[in-house]
């Protein structure tokens, strides 16, 4: 990542111990004369049990005082069946907020649209931007009802301060997030800058999942795609959800049937004066 946009934007993240991709959406900003209020919208990673393993930030009781900070009423868990049955999160423990489950079972182990075990599945040989774009299309066409429920939670009164995650914080948690800075009116180079970040924050997928593409013949080098954030992956998905839906608002409302009071609201709730 070498923009400036996205290098400024990785001061957001919140340096609590045992995170790598935890970040405050603070600070960006929306329509003209707004910006979201610091403390209001968090995006991270799954946090489990330090004597857990797997690439996920960690809890450990000396740190509580750090995770009492956020303050935090509704973590959104995008996380498929399988992956809850596999980890349970602990971000209710460490910060007292209720967890409310949206599965988005694309991208989770075991899941039938599995990225990586489709790739193998299928025999191609490479992964790049466009086809990481691909699926996040797929994801928004098929998930509206989900994301709109998600977005219904953080808009209920006392539903904020709140936070998503999925997995790792790349590619569901990405995908909602973007939908929000859009609707809310998030100029789109932030939009995208945002969603890069996550590229530098999460730990090294490559390394991670080399055993299991090396088994099955592939080429690490060749499918890097799957692992990055790339901006032409967020502008591609970006680009659709304009053409097909009318932007993020619109594709709520209209495909994901959540009320134009409930974006409004939401809004309402993030956004406050920039008085630089």
């Amino acid at each position: 990542m070498t923009n400036a946009p996205a290098d400024d934007l990785a001061r957001t993240t919140i340096a609590i111990p045992g995170t790598t991709n935890l970040r405050d959406l603070g600070g960006l900003p929306g329509p003209a004369g707004m910006r979201i209020a610091p403390g209001r919208l968090f995006r991270s990673e799954l946090l489990v049990d330090a004597e857990e393993s797997g690439p996920f930030a960690t809890w450990r009781p000396e740190h509580s005082s750090a995770f009492d900070v956020l303050g935090l009423h509704t973590v959104i868990d995008l996380r498929s069946a399988f992956e809850l049955a596999r980890h349970t999160t602990h971000w209710d423990h460490a910060t007292g907020a209720r967890v409310v489950s949206v599965a988005i079972e694309e991208g989770g182990p075991g899941t039938v649209s599995n990225v990586m075990q489709n790739l193998i599945d299928e025999g191609r040989t490479t992964f790049d931007a466009d086809d990481l774009a691909d699926f996040y299309i797929g994801i928004l066409d098929r998930r509206a009802v989900e994301f709109a429920r998600a977005v219904r939670e953080l808009a209920q009164p006392g539903g904020l301060p709140g936070l998503i995650h999925c997995a790792i914080g790349k590619d569901r948690t990405g995908i909602l997030v973007a939908i929000i800075l859009d609707a809310i009116g998030v100029p789109r180079p932030l939009v995208i800058a945002d969603y890069q970040i996550s590229e530098v924050l999460v730990p090294a997928q490559v390394e991670l999942h080399s055993p299991m593409l090396v088994e099955a013949g592939l080429d690490p080098t060749r499918v890097l795609g799957m692992f990055q954030a790339p901006a032409r992956t967020m502008e591609l998905t970006l680009g659709h959800l304009d053409e097909r839906y009318g932007g993020g608002s619109r594709y709520l409302v209209e495909a994901g049937d959540l009320a134009v009071e409930d974006v409004n609201r939401l809004a309402d709730a993030l956004l406050i004066a920039d008085e630089n």
